[in-house]
């Protein structure tokens, strides 16, 4: 599956109740952390931990992804990663806030 990096976030996306956007994507459908970043073709033999902003394409909804902190960085990547991974709603409203689990996505 094909993401895009979200260059940037608005002042009321960067903070979560969770404490950080890792820990969100594990809240709220993610479940255990992978061990490495799900970014394949190449696999990325980097840490996973952070949990960066992306969109999926044709798709103006957030979401959370497990990446290691090069990708996560590289703003406005088109990134090729592992389906193995859900991708989690970034929307604050729908999942921390609301106290209810988002279903993978």
């Amino acid at each position: 599956m094909k993401i895009k990096n979200i260059n940037g976030n608005p002042a009321s996306q960067t903070t979560c109740k969770c404490g950080s956007w890792l820990k969100h994507w594990q809240n709220y459908g993610g479940g255990r952390r992978p061990a490495f970043c799900i970014v394949c073709d190449p696999d990325c033999l980097e840490k996973a931990n952070v949990g960066a902003h992306v969109q999926k394409p044709n798709d103006d909804k957030w979401y959370i992804a497990p990446l290691c902190v090069m990708h996560a960085a590289d703003s406005e990547a088109v990134l090729n990663i592992a389906t193995t991974w859900p991708l989690v709603i970034a929307d604050k409203t729908i999942t921390c806030e609301s106290n209810k689990l988002a279903t993978h996505l």
